[in-house]
């Protein structure tokens, strides 16, 4: 199984539930929730291995044994609503690349439409056991124009001795390394109104907190 899952859109559509909180003043804010296909990369191991057996029921019951992907409730739409405002919503849209190894440099995207018309593109890895939940980069468009981009990267390969580093226990020892090891970010790269500014993490300490960084600036 190898897809990419739902288009790319920030239309508002029939959610499956919503909340609505109420304050004093007369404002209200409706949160809107649907259900949304996750998952991640790369995964290895074949799609089923043989689980438990049902009571009363002969036959075994076949579950993922590396966790692939599933349908989660998330955040759809965000609407401020009351007295003297103006009617503000921000949409909000996940795409997900699903698949197992060979399928690898997958990525999660989240994508925020601002009631200005503001869009903000958030790209996670989700490459099993590697960079899985990172923050990738980050996109801000305005008008069709870019106005804001970030690059970042981590701590995922054997760039950097002794990281990633094991911190701490997961009761799945194959699904882990997003709990448990310890990635530092080694760079960013942003480019904003015609600069780019660029910070570079140059030695870390055993608890992957930068010693060392160097920042610097020039024109695009």
């Amino acid at each position: 199984w190898s897809q990419h899952v739902h288009p790319d859109t920030t239309a508002v559509e029939d959610s499956d539930s919503s909340y609505t909180v109420d304050t004093p003043c007369g404002a209200r804010a409706t949160f809107r929730l649907s259900v949304v296909m996750l998952g991640r990369s790369a995964v290895q191991g074949g799609c089923y291995e043989p689980g438990a057996t049902a009571v009363g029921d002969v036959r075994p019951i076949t579950v993922p044994r590396y966790f692939l992907g599933g349908h989660r409730y998330a955040l759809t739409a965000k609407e401020i609503t009351g007295p003297g405002l103006s009617p503000a919503t921000w949409r909000y849209h996940y795409q997900s690349d699903i698949g197992f190894a060979p399928m690898a440099n997958g990525t999660s995207r989240t994508r925020v439409l601002s009631p200005d018309g503001v869009l903000d593109t958030y790209t996670f890895g989700n490459t099993y056991s590697v960079d899985e939940g990172l923050l990738l980069t980050h996109t801000r468009t305005s008008n069709q124009q870019t106005v804001l981009s970030e690059a970042h990267t981590y701590a995922t390969g054997t760039t950097t001795p002794g990281f990633p580093k094991l911190v701490g226990a997961h009761p799945d020892a194959y699904d882990r390394t997003p709990a448990a090891f310890l990635r530092p970010k080694l760079s960013t790269t942003a480019i904003q109104d015609g600069t780019v500014f660029r910070s570079t993490v140059n030695s870390v300490d055993g608890f992957g907190r930068p010693t060392s960084v160097t920042r610097s600036s020039a024109p695009q």
